[in-house]
């Protein structure tokens, strides 16, 4: 059986990209580990790790723009 990657995070780095997002916090998980990835790669976002996997109360993420 050949399974596929899912398309979503990529879809939401995407739309993370065209809305300018510069600064994204999130919670470690193994299912958003590639959207997770890609933010830690782009230089142009700063990525904030808000607990470690092990020690988190709630799941949850948190992105902004820049103001104008």
């Amino acid at each position: 059986m050949n399974v596929s990657p899912p398309v979503w995070p990529d879809r939401l780095f995407d739309t993370l990209k065209r809305a300018d997002i510069r600064q994204v916090g999130y919670v470690p998980d193994a299912g958003h580990a590639r959207l997770i990835e890609r933010c830690k790669a782009d230089a142009d976002i700063r990525d904030v790790a808000l607990t470690t996997e092990e020690e988190r109360p709630a799941r949850g993420s948190v992105a902004s723009a820049p103001r104008s």
